[in-house]
């Protein structure tokens, strides 16, 4: 049986963005996702079937983030990462 979310996307651009926000180096394993990916805008995923390759995923939902990003990476990435947490 399968999870209901078992894979999550972020974007590279948002991983890059509150990273030089907060000074922190590029450490995508931080954010707690599976893939990464760029060049799209994860949220115009929601609701909606896409493929990457020949793999069809299905974005069920925004995956928002936590305030336990605040106490990994640093005081304001939750806020930095609220509407752009990802992609279930």
């Amino acid at each position: 049986e399968f999870s209901k979310y078992p894979i999550t996307f972020v974007s590279e651009e948002v991983i890059r963005e509150v990273c030089k926000e907060l000074g922190l180096e590029y450490k995508p394993n931080l954010f707690r996702r599976n893939i990464v990916i760029s060049g799209i805008n994860l949220n115009q995923l929601i609701g909606k079937t896409f493929f990457i390759g020949s793999v069809e995923f299905e974005g069920p939902e925004h995956c928002a983030p936590c305030t336990w990003m605040n106490a990994v990476m640093k005081k304001g990435a939750y806020k930095l990462m609220s509407g752009r947490g990802g992609l279930r």
